[in-house]
């Protein structure tokens, strides 16, 4: 059973007499009768006169007065549409404002648990790759102690045959020192190769991405919003200075963008960066901030 406020009676919207509005539309059916005659006659109408000019512009006047009849006869009605209109728009948006304002409680609740879940992954991600980093920092650096000490071994064998060699007289001093540096030369490019294997390990690191535990919701796109606004002008002034004094061309170049207070491009680069702590560090005298929108 609806309450008194959601019982909207007819009569609150105004009503248009339906013989009245008959009557009008019939008046105005009446005037459009001589529009064919007068179509007629302008196609035929010849003004190529001073006398033609000015009667053409006498009948001209009539034609433009005829004219008005349609919206007089139709005004009072359509002023009745356009406030029925307006009051149906009126409870419309107070409708929807109703829903609305539960829509943002439960949002603002909903956001707010995106972000606890966003900096718990986020922190989770940190500590599963800080430990994964260190975990192949020292598989690699393991892979390159047992290299190196595989190309020492090695060196060690080579160099006991070939003293054996020359021994039994198989190999001449001079040869025999030729296949040690040789011996020698190998092994320190085998520790040179393990030190690379392992530099390219560590610059070759792919951290894993630990998501939010957020489920998703139909019909509901879950995005991150990224602004920034001014907060210290001046700051930002002296660091486009200093940078500039410095010949730190680059650095000035950037800079000079935002100098102008455009708080449009400040929103645009934080958009581009996503990263408000870093683009705070790049660009002194602002505040960013970033939202989890659900």
């Amino acid at each position: 059973m609806g309450t008194k406020q959601s019982i909207i009676k007819a009569e609150l919207i105004p009503q248009i007499n339906q013989e009245s509005l008959r009557l009008a539309l019939g008046r105005i059916e009446d005037a459009r009768a001589i529009v064919p005659e007068w179509k007629a006659k302008a196609e035929a109408w010849v003004v190529d006169t001073p006398e033609q000019f000015k009667a053409a512009g006498e009948w001209r006047r009539m034609v433009r007065s005829q004219r008005k009849t349609p919206k007089m006869e139709l005004a009072p009605y359509l002023e009745k549409v356009k406030q029925a209109e307006d009051y149906l728009k009126d409870r419309l948006e107070e409708a929807e404002n109703d829903f609305d304002g539960i829509d943002d409680i439960i949002t603002g609740k909903m956001d707010a648990q995106a972000t606890r879940e966003r900096l718990a992954a986020e922190a989770e991600q940190r500590r599963i790759n800080e430990e994964k980093r260190l975990r192949e920092q020292a598989e690699a650096a393991e892979r390159r102690r047992q290299a190196q000490a595989q190309a020492d071994a090695e060196r060690k064998q080579r160099e006991k045959e070939i003293a054996e060699a020359q021994k039994a007289g198989e190999l001449k001093k001079r040869e025999a020192e030729k296949l040690r540096k040789e011996a020698e030369a190998k092994a320190q490019r085998d520790k040179e190769a393990a030190i690379e294997e392992e530099a390219e390990a560590k610059a070759n690191f792919q951290p894993v991405e630990v998501k939010p535990n957020l489920p998703t919701i139909a019909g509901s796109r879950r995005h991150r919003t990224f602004s920034a606004e001014f907060i210290n002008f001046p700051a930002l002034l002296e660091a486009w200075r200093q940078a500039k004094n410095n010949g730190s061309t680059d650095r000035a170049a950037y800079l000079s963008k935002f100098i102008c207070g455009d708080e449009q491009a400040l929103g645009r680069e934080a958009r581009d960066v996503q990263d408000s702590r870093k683009l705070m560090e790049m660009i002194p005298g602002i505040k960013a901030e970033d939202k989890d929108k659900t």
